[in-house]
Parts: C-alpha cells; sequence; structure tokens
C-alpha cells in the first residue's frame, strides 16, 4: 500500500500544479480505499525528513529546490482575505441565497 500511497500523493501534487514540496494527507476506507484528504504546500520548508528515507543526501535536496526555483516564473502572492473578510462575506451572501 505504499506504493499506492506514493503514488497517489504524485498524481495529486501534479495535477494541482504544486511546485516545491508538499504533504498529501489520506483517509483510509474501511473497504481498503485510498482517499486524499487534502495537500498542503509547505513553502520554504526544506521538510528532509521526507526524504531523508528515500536515500536523497540533504545537499542534494537543496540544490533540486534552488534549482527549481531558479528555473520557475516569478510569482507574486497577494494576501486579499487573509483578515477574515473573504470569509465573512461569504456568509453574507450565503443569507441572501437562502
Amino acid at each position: 500500500q505504499v506504493v499506492e500511497i506514493q503514488s497517489l500523493a504524485v498524481r495529486t501534487f501534479q495535477t494541482l500544479g504544486c511546485e516545491g514540496m508538499a504533504r498529501v494527507d489520506f483517509f483510509l476506507q474501511p473497504d481498503g480505499q485510498l482517499l486524499v484528504n487534502e495537500i498542503n504546500t509547505i513553502p520554504g520548508s526544506l521538510s528532509w525528513y521526507f526524504w531523508a528515507h528515500e536515500g536523497i543526501p540533504i545537499a542534494r535536496l537543496i540544490a533540486e529546490m534552488l534549482q527549481e526555483a531558479l528555473d520557475g516564473p516569478t510569482r507574486r502572492f497577494r494576501t486579499d482575505g487573509a483578515d477574515g473578510t473573504a470569509l465573512r462575506s461569504v456568509g453574507a451572501i450565503a443569507s441572501k441565497l437562502a
């Protein structure tokens, strides 16, 4: 089942167009079916413990992360709604639709 989990985690990461590091959480159904619960990207985190068991030296991990950052497009991040206004407005909209 480890191979199935790794494969599903990689497919989830690629399907969502993620970059860098991520942790993918799963649910295991009573019938044995695996479901992706959520994916948590980890910007700026080395999270080497995810890769140590794969035999990837930390120097290689850092070098690959730096190369990925250099090769990728420049990104600008926004914090609109980070203060909770976006969530509060959803509640206001929902009450009007009821």
